[in-house]
């Protein structure tokens, strides 16, 4: 006996935008280089304390990942700073000799 075809399923991205689902569909643009070096010196500034001063390494590297982040969003960029710290993190402990508490 021959199967049925599977059904098939409308694509996921239309059902958010058929009627009665949105009030109003809202667009926005990318972050501009400035705009992008701003959301990044914030989301960084309390994870790295020289964020704000573009004298320093790290000042320096979030003014170089501004220029080369186009295209990603506010929310994107914060979260590649949020991974970054957690990347820093893992360095450190896995670094820190056994038994060392490296909060203190």
């Amino acid at each position: 006996p021959r199967r049925p075809p599977p059904a098939r399923t409308p694509p996921r991205r239309s059902a958010p935008r058929r009627g009665g689902r949105l009030h109003a569909h809202i667009t926005l643009r990318a972050p501009t280089p400035a705009q992008r070096r701003a959301i990044l010196t914030r989301a960084a500034a309390g994870l790295a304390p020289d964020a704000a001063d573009t004298d320093t390494d790290t000042g320096a590297l979030l003014r170089s990942l501004a220029d080369e982040a186009h295209g990603l969003s506010g929310a994107q960029l914060v979260a590649v700073c949020q991974r970054a710290a957690l990347a820093a993190a893992r360095r450190a402990a896995a670094a820190a000799p056994a038994g060392e508490d490296s909060t203190a």
